[in-house]
């Protein structure tokens, strides 16, 4: 494989648990170039003392209570700086996530948690490499199959991927998953190489475009219990969200014979309408395309093409289930969690930017000033839980006790975007109640749930770490 620039960084966290308040213990990040595995990125996070880790993140990560604290880890507050400084410095057009919508809502929550801004991605290609498996066992079931023999069911899960592919199991650290993902993606490559001729041809923008004006494009799918297949869908129009687009999805069994008028009225009563994010790395192939006509062969190309042309220029149509799109997404979501960050909250205030950049900028005595002078209060509190972990020694015994009163309070809520001490509880005997842990793992937890128990019968133990 010839390596001309870095086109793409692949990206990996690990963390303390998968929904709410997420943090960060593992942030990994290797650049697909030559000799990729001598240029890997590893940084190891120790969590504030007033974040229990969940008991599954614990077992997965095959961690303890030691390695959590170990010397080499940096603190939550450190761990962000180091991230944002990262995310800033990739020269890379392109960043590959495993499963992109966790691990930058990932990013993301850890950053506000620290008063840092969402991370910008405006400017980059995201590569979803969930996609590209998906179509290379659609493109090829008989040489890939990505099936669990546990769930009796197919997965695209990086330890699946990894075991069919190279009899490893998921190493579960950021950096290594990484490498994984990159090997995995260049054997791949080897036996289905017009995945990545497409990943190339789309990365630019231009391309992309011509791509989404195909009048039929081939989307891989993948069903856990059917297997893999594909799916016809077109473009109908672009949606008023930025880089989403509406699209539609067309039976396979659909008939092309007959009058151009004849077909577009029977489109509209047989598509499945539905958004589509069209930014970034999509993969799609165009009916044009060799690797579409392996799969539909024998399409009459002309008149697909002014079937969906005609069906593109009826405006009524189009208004029609652009609304109908805007009711079924325009919907506020109920938040759950008041405390946390959510994508729609968008970029701080102008006052909070401000106040956020001279916090990171300024001496400890001053930090502590500022925490008083946020907008939104949820950075307010972030700020004094990032004083209370890491400059300590400038704060008033009051304005410790309140902000440990407050760690305290969440701590003992019934349900909290944290892990709490009951939820941890009912975690550990769930994980500790299936078989397939190792006595190893089993341990670990054990000695974790003591320190646990001890801290919340004993509050002060927060503040001797």
């Amino acid at each position: 494989m010839t390596y001309i620039n870095n086109n793409i960084t692949y990206i990996d966290t690990e963390t303390t648990q998968l929904h709410g308040r997420v943090g960060i213990t593992e942030y990994g990040e290797v650049p697909d170039v030559e000799n990729f595995h001598n240029h890997k990125i590893l940084k190891r996070i120790k969590p504030n003392s007033t974040t229990i880790a969940d008991p599954p993140a614990i077992a997965v990560q095959n961690t303890s209570l030691e390695d959590l604290n170990a010397p080499d880890r940096v603190t939550e507050y450190e761990g962000a700086k180091f991230i944002d400084n990262r995310l800033k410095s990739i020269t890379s057009p392109t960043l590959a996530f495993h499963h992109s919508k966790f691990d930058l809502m990932v990013l993301n929550q850890n950053a506000f948690d620290n008063l840092f801004p969402p991370h910008r991605t405006s400017n980059r290609n995201i590569f979803e490499t969930l996609d590209f498996f998906k179509a290379a066992i659609a493109l090829r079931p008989d040489k890939f199959h990505f099936y669990n023999n546990q769930t009796g069911k197919h997965s695209l899960s990086l330890n699946t991927i990894s075991l069919e592919l190279q009899n490893e199991e998921e190493k579960h650290h950021a950096d290594d998953d990484c490498l994984t993902t990159i090997t995995s993606k260049h054997l791949v490559d080897e036996i289905v190489p017009e995945i990545n001729s497409l990943i190339n041809y789309v990365s630019i923008e231009a391309n992309r475009f011509e791509l989404l004006d195909s009048p039929l494009l081939m989307k891989p799918t993948l069903s856990p219990t059917y297997g893999p297949s594909t799916q016809l869908v077109s473009r109908l129009s672009n949606y008023d969200w930025n880089n989403w687009d509406i699209m539609i999805t067309i039976p396979d069994e659909f008939n092309w014979d007959g009058e151009v008028s004849e077909l577009v009225s029977e489109l509209k009563s047989k598509v499945k309408i539905s958004v589509m994010k069209t930014k970034g790395i999509i993969i799609l192939f165009p009916n044009n395309s060799n690797t579409f006509k392996k799969h539909y062969s024998n399409y009459p190309d002309g008149k697909i093409e002014h079937v969906i042309k005609t069906l593109r220029q009826d405006d009524a149509y189009i208004q029609a289930k652009k609304e109908e799109m805007r009711v079924k997404y325009s919907k506020p979501k109920e938040r759950v969690f008041s405390d946390i960050y959510h994508n729609e909250d968008g970029f701080h205030s102008p006052n909070d930017s401000y106040i956020s950049k001279l916090f990171h900028d300024s001496d400890p005595k001053t930090k502590n000033q500022l925490c008083y002078e946020f907008e939104d209060h949820r950075l307010g509190m972030n700020a004094k839980i990032i004083m209370l972990h890491n400059y300590r020694d400038v704060m008033s015994n009051k304005e410790i006790q309140n902000v440990l009163d407050y760690e305290l309070s969440e701590l003992e809520k019934p349900e909290a975007s944290r892990v709490t001490f009951d939820s941890f509880m009912k975690s550990y005997d769930e994980v500790c109640s299936d078989p397939k842990w190792s006595k190893e793992v089993i341990d670990n937890l054990n000695e974790y749930k003591a320190r646990v128990l001890a801290l919340k019968a004993n509050p002060k133990l927060f503040l001797e770490v």
